[in-house]
């Protein structure tokens, strides 16, 4: 396990959507390995330094889901102060985009156990706490969140 620093970190994650006749469907992935383990979370991850937002979105979703997956339409949705898991704290930004393409492939498997589309109306749990907060964003069009 390595060291947490006492420190906050940028992280981003993206809410991706497809659409099939009447239903809505969003990507999740189950976590595994760091903190959340066992938990569905979107595509996402930390900021690198002097790395703009939508760059981290699209490395991303590269990274996680392949370089033919395809995604269009990034738009800033959520902001929130993610310290329930602390020691671990990161202050977190929800981005929402469309499918363009592809299929999601598993390039980590180390971090994530495969990704799947689901019914934003039927999604697993439990679901990483910013994820909870991005889709609450989606429904009610809140966009900060304090502390969670």
């Amino acid at each position: 396990m390595c060291e947490v620093k006492p420190q906050a970190l940028v992280w981003l994650g993206v809410m991706v959507f497809k659409e099939i006749e009447t239903q809505v469907l969003v990507l999740l992935g189950k976590r595994r390995g760091a903190h959340a383990a066992g938990e569905y979370a979107f595509p996402g991850g930390k900021l690198d330094y002097l790395e703009g937002f939508e760059e981290c979105v699209l490395r991303k979703i590269k990274e996680e889901c392949g370089a033919n997956f395809l995604i269009k339409k990034i738009i800033f949705q959520s902001a929130l102060n993610l310290i329930e898991y602390a020691p671990y704290h990161f202050v977190h930004f929800g981005y929402t985009a469309e499918w363009r393409g592809g299929t999601p492939h598993l390039c980590l498997p180390e971090k994530c156990e495969g990704w799947k589309w689901y019914d934003i109306n039927k999604l697993p749990e439990p679901l990483f706490a910013p994820c909870k907060k991005m889709v609450e964003s989606y429904l009610t069009g809140k966009i900060y969140f304090g502390d969670v």
